[in-house]
């Protein structure tokens, strides 16, 4: 969980949910914020505060198999 920058939402008896935040690539947006005069500044502070989480609901069977299963934030 520490390498991958993920954070665990919710263990229960089924599983456990991870979530994982959107990277924003900070050197593309400068580089369109100087190549636009700075109007893409909007679009990056806009990208870098509304970033979204990804999760991941792991549940394991009872043979030890793992299974992944998307999951949608509320």
């Amino acid at each position: 969980m520490t390498t991958n920058s993920a954070t665990m939402v919710h263990q229960g008896p089924s599983g456990v949910v991870l979530g994982y935040r959107r990277r924003v690539s900070h050197l593309f947006h400068a580089l369109l914020t100087l190549f636009t005069a700075g109007l893409w500044a909007l679009v990056w502070l806009a990208m870098a505060v509304g970033r979204r989480e990804d999760r991941v609901l792991l549940e394991v069977d009872d043979w030890g198999n793992v299974w992944a299963q998307s999951v949608h934030s509320a």
